[in-house]
């Protein structure tokens, strides 16, 4: 089994130059970065106005990035004798009516940069602890970059 293994890796390896690989180009689509920060600031007011002794809550998100669209491409190496020369080009696909478009890997939400968080019971310890909490593990923030006031 371990030969058969070997024996299908050098054959790839021996292909010489063809990967797959992919390519990320940022690009402006139909995602609404705006919506996402307002759906992403009522959420987190919501889930902190349930934290006993929060009172009123307002929430701002800051967005770091963009969404980022993920692109398969194909990079085809030659090499002859020292120098080895390497081209990248998108994968493409065609539709039944003959238009060609880019093969779509992934696409990446915009990230969270930093939340401020002003509610009535920040004045208590316990409660900006638990909302500093609440706000790092719901967006996987680092607290440093998390404000809570009253």
């Amino acid at each position: 089994m371990l030969l058969f293994i070997l024996g299908i890796a050098l054959i790839l390896l021996s292909r010489g130059g063809d990967e797959a690989a992919v390519s990320a180009v940022p690009e402006s689509s139909e995602f609404n970065t705006e919506e996402f920060t307002s759906r992403v600031e009522q959420k987190l007011g919501s889930m902190i106005s349930g934290i006993k002794g929060a009172g009123r809550v307002s929430v701002m998100v800051t967005i770091d990035t963009g969404t980022r669209k993920i692109y398969a491409a194909q990079t085809n190496t030659k090499s002859s004798g020292v120098q080895n020369e390497s081209s990248e080009e998108f994968v493409w696909s065609q539709d039944k009516s003959g238009a060609k478009t880019p093969v779509l890997i992934a696409e990446q939400t915009p990230s969270v940069r930093g939340v401020a968080v002003v509610c009535e019971g920040a004045i208590n310890s316990e409660v900006r602890k638990k909302v500093i909490e609440l706000v790092s593990c719901a967006l996987d923030l680092p607290t440093n970059k998390i404000c809570v006031t009253n």
